[in-house]
């Protein structure tokens, strides 16, 4: 039976009370496990990039190298609450109660490494944890957010994060555009902060934002994603080219900021080098990350907890457009980021 729009509205509404109601309750359990949480500093890796430029990807890979602790789609709703989200994951999913039998049919599946504009499907698959940035970050998009950085709860992220990072020795990884305008800003109100900067191969990318604009928004027209500083020149200009200045800009933005911070405190990893070698990216990502943590002072043992569990090659690019349409779009998107690089993009 096909659920009416009205329907599906309705119980999106007595969901989102549920939580609310949830978040009001638990809420003097939360402040407790942030008082009881150990003060000194964490790894957290700060997923950024373009937007649908492999951030997803590399989610889906973390997680499944078991070397990093992520916000699932069970913490999602805890968004308001994730200390005590993590402790309800971690008892409704801790292996020694499977083996015992009364929780057995929550075993764990793997990672599945697939998602679509909606999301990812699964209890523990990565969730882009949209409604605990919006705590801290409110906004619609990512953004450049310049002066409103002192107005922000900085310190209260922090906390959270580093408390979640705590709870089972191992560096916190989420996807983090609304921080990858302002990382200097970030950087300093972090100290264990990472910035993993996820590069797609450009033109892929940008077609990758023409087709969503389509699919969610019925138009090439309306803006998709992350606004770099650059968004008002481009929502000028013709939708490709926005696109491509999009991407463009975004990753240029990114290279000049990780460069000014320490060379330890960044790494650039290839949605390539992640699809055909992601042990190798592991072990070079953990190489990083043990610097960082010495330099900031942060006790965690990557010899032992870098051990990679993931897998050794991960899912083939999609295929290539073929019919006409595709291709002419492709090569207008193209087009235009050979026209945005002279101008120093």
């Amino acid at each position: 039976m096909r659920t009416s729009k009205r329907t599906s509205t309705l119980a999106q509404s007595a969901l989102d009370g549920l939580i609310d109601e949830l978040a009001e309750l638990l809420a003097p359990a939360e402040e407790l496990a942030l008082a009881r949480a150990p003060r000194h500093e964490a790894l957290i890796v700060c997923v950024v990039g373009a937007p649908l430029g492999g951030a997803t990807l590399a989610m889906h890979w973390l997680a499944a190298s078991g070397s990093f602790g992520y916000p699932t789609n069970l913490l999602a709703p805890f968004a308001r609450t994730p200390l005590v989200g993590a402790r309800i994951q971690r008892l409704l999913f801790d292996q020694r109660r499977a083996r015992g039998g009364d929780l057995a049919d929550l075993t764990p599946a793997p990672v599945a490494f697939e998602s679509t504009l909606e999301g990812t499907s699964g209890a523990l698959a990565p969730n882009d944890f949209a409604a605990f940035w919006e705590r801290y970050i409110p906004g619609h998009e990512p953004e450049p957010l310049g002066e409103r950085v002192a107005t922000l709860d900085t310190a209260g992220l922090g906390r959270t994060l580093t408390a979640l990072a705590r709870m089972d020795e191992r560096p916190f990884a989420l996807a983090a555009e609304r921080v990858q305008y302002d990382l200097a800003d970030f950087a300093r109100a972090l100290p264990g902060a990472f910035f993993l900067h996820v590069v797609s191969e450009e033109v892929d990318n940008a077609c990758a934002l023409l087709d969503a604009r389509k699919k969610l928004h019925g138009s090439h027209e309306r803006w998709h994603g992350a606004r770099p500083s650059q968004y008002w020149e481009l929502v000028a200009l013709p939708p490709v080219e926005q696109v491509a200045g999009q991407v463009l800009h975004t990753h240029r933005h990114l290279r000049e900021a990780r460069a000014a911070l320490p060379s330890e405190r960044s790494f650039e990893v290839s949605v390539a080098e992640l699809r055909t070698a992601p042990r190798r990216a592991h072990a070079h990502l953990i190489e990083r990350l043990a610097t960082c943590a010495a330099r900031a002072g942060i006790e965690w043992d990557g010899a032992r907890l870098g051990e990679y569990r993931g897998p050794e090659t991960m899912p083939a690019p999609p295929a290539p457009p073929r019919r006409a349409a595709e291709l002419a779009q492709r090569e207008a998107v193209a087009a235009a980021c050979r026209a945005l690089q002279p101008r120093g993009v």
